[in-house]
């Protein structure tokens, strides 16, 4: 009997276990999941003004407790820009980012691999494209060079380098290394010294960085407009000089040197060949 008792004890245990089990312990289990989210995070160190990207995201399972404005969908900042540097361990939080690419010398954060930038003096505002250009356009570049003509005296020669014919504008400055674009933009007071350019910074690989830094010393810098927007980009695409360019065209089209007096150039001028009514050659 006594046995029998106990089973029964035992099974009303067990009984009464489950019943816990299902009102109390599954329930707490249960707010307890209730009481996580998944936020946002970066998986690696994302540099200011870098356009926010859905690989560069992961999401992350925490408590809700003290969760502030953390973002929890990746959808609201794809496509925007980190305003500050972004670290993979912590929360996200809108104020991070921006509309817009428009933090100071951008450019400079996101220079593609193999490129460079490199300065170069503007002389005037002729020189500069009347001050019209803006960052991200393509230019062509040349340098109006004095050389010693063959009588001795100083000729002006256009040099023209193959290399140089589609590079990206960085950003253009006047004489107190202000951008000349902000200062349009802002619609301050301005005056000649504040939006005519004295430099332009250029994006350049290792060919163009070395023969932007020859021309500064030897000439007055011209730039030559060739396109903005999706033709830009289009003009750098079909940048190939090295397929064209040999060896004697990185130097001056033209040299004051070779130029040679009248009377020596008829010297080398063959004479001409007529052709007779029967298609004979005469001399």
């Amino acid at each position: 009997m006594a046995f029998l008792k106990n089973r029964i004890v035992l099974i009303v245990l067990c009984f009464i276990s489950v019943i816990i089990i299902f009102n109390v312990v599954k329930p707490a289990r249960e707010k307890e999941k209730a009481a996580l989210t998944a936020v946002v995070r970066v998986n690696r160190i994302v540099e200011p003004n870098s356009e926010i990207k859905e690989d560069m995201l992961k999401e992350v399972t925490v408590g809700k407790y003290n969760l502030g404005k953390a973002i929890t969908d990746k959808k609201a900042i794809i496509g925007k820009y980190s305003a500050v540097t972004l670290y993979p361990e912590e929360n996200l939080i809108i104020e991070n980012f921006k509309e817009e690419e428009n933090i100071k010398d951008s450019f400079l954060y996101n220079l593609p691999e193999g490129k460079s930038a490199i300065s170069v003096s503007i002389k005037s505002l002729a020189a500069g494209l009347s001050g019209k250009l803006q960052p991200g356009d393509i230019v062509g570049i040349e340098v109006i060079s004095k050389q010693k003509g063959p009588n001795g005296q100083q000729t002006d020669v256009r040099i023209e380098y193959p290399e140089l014919n589609y590079i990206e504008v960085g950003s253009i400055t006047n004489n107190k290394a202000q951008e000349t674009l902000e200062i349009k933009e802002k619609k301050e007071k301005s005056s000649a010294d504040t939006i005519i350019p004295a430099t332009a910074t250029f994006i350049a690989d290792e060919i163009q960085a070395e023969k932007l830094a020859e021309i500064e010393q030897i000439g007055i810098i011209h730039l030559v407009f060739k396109g903005r927007g999706e033709k830009a980009k289009a003009l750098l695409q079909k940048n190939d000089y090295s397929k064209a360019m040999e060896p004697k065209q990185s130097m001056p089209i033209q040299k004051s040197e070779e130029l040679k007096p009248d009377e020596e150039q008829q010297k080398h001028i063959p004479p001409t060949k007529q052709k007779s009514p029967d298609n004979f050659d005469i001399e």
